[in-house]
């Protein structure tokens, strides 16, 4: 039993801007191990959060919704809130997920207005700008005639917006650090005096942009800060200082070399624009940089996976090779305990010792049907059968002229992993035609009838 809803098609009924609540996604694959230890624990968590959304996503099945996201390993769990992603966890991590869940549950059932009665009237865009306003310190609504006209654009502004995710976005940017002095050289290429600007970030709690521009221009006219400590495209370019934004904008005089010409003021509505725009940019380059630090991570997740991956294969091949000596050592020293009690007996009987076997030498069929045998019988993870099938391409492919055919490096990691690691298949290798160099197998001159016995012998134990 679980509240999690399981996502087929479109995430666009639960992500959008009008969702109030916190947005979980999990997204899983099939074949994922850690996902499928996470999914009760997914359940779990979302009888416990009555007040979250849980959504789960076959990441794999539905590339399109996981490539929206980004999605590059699995499990990822994506935090959505008013249809944005907040934050997201990576990995099979239990106690992060639910500490996150809590974060941006509390989070989302804060509410620091007042809302609006069943019924009442709506707050108009004069009173929310009014309320806005009020939070600054001495602030005067009744200043210069500048100011009147940027209180007039802000109203104008204010009736596109709604004032709840207006005042909710401003407090949640940060007070201080990297983003005051992103907004600080921004208000000062603006053309704002220093004083002011530092005035400014000090007194005012808001972090919009168009609030900051309404409250500074509000106060004392003070004699702007020269730009020779900002960088010119130009060092022949020369541009007089622009006038104080209280004051009506003058045309500004630029200069280039033995020209001077008359530029048009821009407008306190476009240079706004304009500081939006570069703050903008900068979030996007933020934005792609921690992109980018995330694929960074996920390489080298998935590289030390693999070497890993590679760690457990060559001890899984030490420890079967292991296993083959001892089972080898065990049936000697079997077979010598043997000969050995053979012997008290006759001794006791008053039998006569028993003449030594005589040593016939095997013949190449023999030993190449020896040899075939003993890889069939290693079936430990099917090493041996792989083996003689391997052998059975190379040994086929060696009747092509080409010289590449007829040589195997040892540094090769599927030759070593198939063949050169296997008891015995280096033997039968060799009674092939194969002969061992420095750095490789290779077989000189190809005897056909040699090359014939070995197949018929692999032949026969697969």
């Amino acid at each position: 039993m679980s509240n999690v809803i399981e996502v087929t098609d479109s995430l666009a009924r639960w992500v959008n801007r009008a969702e109030r609540r916190l947005v979980v996604i999990d997204f899983f694959a099939t074949w994922c191990g850690p996902c499928r230890m996470m999914h009760p624990i997914f359940d779990e968590l979302s009888l416990k959060y009555k007040n979250v959304v849980f959504l789960r996503v076959d990441g794999d099945q539905h590339r399109e919704i996981s490539g929206e996201y980004g999605i590059s390993g699995f499990p990822t769990f994506v935090f959505v809130y008013h249809g944005d992603e907040v934050d997201r966890v990576v990995g099979a991590d239990p106690s992060g997920l639910e500490a996150k869940i809590q974060q941006y549950a509390q989070s989302a059932q804060t509410f620091t207005g007042t809302g609006n009665a069943l019924g009442g009237q709506s707050v108009s865009a004069e009173s929310a700008l009014e309320l806005r306003l009020k939070r600054f310190k001495d602030v005067k609504m009744q200043g210069s005639d500048a100011a009147s006209g940027v209180s007039r654009m802000m109203k104008h502004l204010a009736k596109n917006v709604d004032e709840e995710e207006e005042v909710a976005e401003a407090e949640s940017l940060p007070k201080e650090g990297v983003e005051d002095s992103s907004i600080r050289e921004s208000l000062l290429t603006m053309g704002f005096s220093k004083e002011n600007v530092d005035r400014t970030l000090r007194e005012c709690k808001s972090r919009d942009i168009a609030d900051l521009v309404t409250y500074i221009s509000g106060l004392p006219e003070t004699a702007p800060e020269s730009n020779s400590d900002r960088p010119t495209a130009d060092a022949s370019h020369v541009e007089q200082p622009i006038a104080n934004p209280g004051q009506p904008a003058q045309p500004t005089v630029v200069c280039d070399g033995n020209t001077c010409r008359l530029v048009p003021p821009k407008s306190l509505e476009e240079r706004i624009a304009e500081t939006k725009e570069l703050m903008e940019r900068r979030k996007r380059e933020k934005a792609e940089k921690d992109k980018e630090e995330e694929k960074m991570r996920e390489r080298e997740r998935i590289e030390k996976g693999k070497e890993m991956l590679a760690k457990k294969e060559e001890f899984e091949r030490q420890q079967r090779q292991r296993e083959i000596e001892k089972e080898k050592r065990e049936r000697l020293a079997e077979e010598a305990e043997k000969k050995r009690q053979l012997e008290l007996w006759r001794k006791e009987h008053g039998l006569p010792e028993q003449p030594p076997e005589k040593k016939v030498e095997k013949t190449p069929e023999e030993r190449a049907r020896l040899l075939a045998e003993s890889l069939a019988l290693q079936r430990v993870d099917g090493v041996g059968a792989t083996a003689l099938r391997t052998l059975t391409v190379i040994l086929t492919n060696t009747a092509k002229e080409d010289p590449k055919y007829r040589t195997l490096r040892k540094d090769n990691a599927v030759v070593k992993k198939k063949v050169l690691s296997v008891p015995g298949a280096v033997p039968l290798l060799q009674l092939a035609g194969f002969e061992a160099t420095e750095d490789a197998y290779v077989m000189s001159v190809r005897d056909e009838g040699r090359v014939a016995m070995v197949l018929a012998a692999i032949a026969k134990c697969l």
